[in-house]
């Protein structure tokens, strides 16, 4: 096995978590792991982190047999008034092969600042 695995995100969202009411939500990612050929898969996991440094967790993802997964990950709908940009959660999936090869992806949520368009209106 010497060929890096990939990883295909079908679903990602919410990309906005609105409204920041600091209730709890859940962002859920779909995809799926794929090994090159004659490769097995050692390990699948994800992380999380907020920009604030507050919200940080880790795991493992179960992968099913055609190499299919679904994660939920609760996040809080809230960010700090004078955030401009707003909260921003990184999410980063991970798969790794038996030889030690492995592949990423990162993703991005954000409680948005506000609902205005990039008009300002």
């Amino acid at each position: 096995c010497s060929k890096v695995p990939g990883i295909e995100i079908t679903y990602f969202g919410p990309q906005y978590i609105w409204p920041p009411d600091h209730k709890m939500d859940a962002v859920t990612v779909t995809g799926k792991v794929i090994l090159p050929e004659g490769c097995s898969l050692y390990e699948a996991g994800y992380s999380i982190d907020d920009e604030y440094g507050i919200y940080t967790s880790t795991g493992s993802l179960y992968i099913g047999s055609s190499g299919g997964f679904t994660l939920y990950l609760p996040v809080e709908a809230s960010r700090k008034g004078q955030d401009k940009d707003g909260r921003h959660y990184i999410v980063n999936i991970y798969a790794v092969d038996e030889a030690g090869i492995g592949a990423s992806d990162i993703l991005k949520a954000i409680v948005p600042h506000d609902q205005r368009n990039d008009t300002g209106e």
